[in-house]
């Protein structure tokens, strides 16, 4: 699949919420996060309930994460944070 439409989802998406692929094709999902927190921060990826990712940003020191998934048409993709933190940078976009 070439996914020639990209679109900037960051201010219409929270962590935690699971959200639908309701295109007849495939999307390509692509979350990425910075900061410095003085605890840790874990993230987790799952589609249809299934765990893709698990990650965690360290405490103390400045660093990013960024992940890239393919979610098929019809399934159900969820970004998780599992142990709170702070972050400063978050962009969220889907590829169709």
């Amino acid at each position: 699949k070439n996914f020639t439409t990209l679109t900037d989802v960051t201010s219409s998406r929270v962590i935690g919420t699971t959200y639908t692929n309701t295109n007849s094709t495939a999307i390509l999902v692509t979350f990425s996060v910075s900061g410095n927190s003085s605890t840790a921060v874990e993230f987790s990826v799952y589609i249809g309930g299934a765990t893709l990712i698990n990650s965690t940003m360290p405490a103390g020191v400045y660093s990013s994460k960024a992940f890239s998934f393919v979610v098929p048409p019809g399934k159900n993709y969820l970004i998780d944070q599992s142990i709170a933190g702070a972050y400063s940078g978050l962009i969220w976009t889907e590829a169709t």
